[in-house]
């Protein structure tokens, strides 16, 4: 049923999930969804968790690994970032939703987000030189990483603006990284 409720996050966005078409999707009654959930509410907000973990995990792999880096560790995070709001841009914006909609810093991303950057700060500060505190400077990195993914139908009509682009994709996420590093 979770992987039901992602499903359907992502191919309706979070307002038009409705119990039925959760249902529909992992081959149940609404019954079932209301007797092992309760709400639909909860059950998105279980499958928000667990998008979240999966997402921030990824991101908090390539910060602990050693063998690399810290601007190959940054330049994998930025294109973990960049490829999960590209291909899940629903998902994203039901992650957003409570911050941006409703003022809500107090959901399971936002509070799982800071405690990654606050982590991220601690293991790659040698390497975010510049300008700027590290936690600023990587809250700059993933809003316009997730702002470009997001908003990339706005740049449309402009070569090599637009995120579907492999190659503008690859130049967008090293021109954010030289900022970020260079404090450009």
């Amino acid at each position: 049923m979770v992987e039901a409720a992602i499903e359907c996050i992502e191919a309706e966005g979070i307002e038009g999930v409705t119990i039925r078409k959760i249902a529909a999707i992992a081959g149940m009654n609404s019954a079932a969804v209301n007797y092992y959930f309760r709400s639909k509410e909860a059950l998105l907000e279980r499958a928000l968790a667990a998008t979240t973990e999966n997402a921030i995990g990824d991101w908090e792999r390539i910060v602990e690994d050693s063998s690399l880096p810290p601007e190959a560790r940054l330049r994998g995070i930025l294109e973990e970032l960049v490829e999960g709001v590209r291909k899940f841009p629903n998902l994203t914006r039901a992650h957003l939703h409570g911050p941006i909609m409703e003022g809500d810093f107090d959901t399971v991303f936002a509070r799982r987000f800071r405690r990654f950057v606050a982590r991220a700060c601690e293991i790659l500060a040698p390497a975010l030189s510049g300008g700027g505190a590290p936690e600023l400077r990587l809250a700059a990195l993933f809003s316009a990483a997730m702002g470009w993914g997001l908003l990339g139908g706005m740049f449309a009509g402009l070569p090599g603006a637009v995120p579907e682009d492999p190659e503008a994709r690859k130049e967008y996420l090293e021109l954010l990284l030289s900022c970020l590093v260079s404090g450009g």
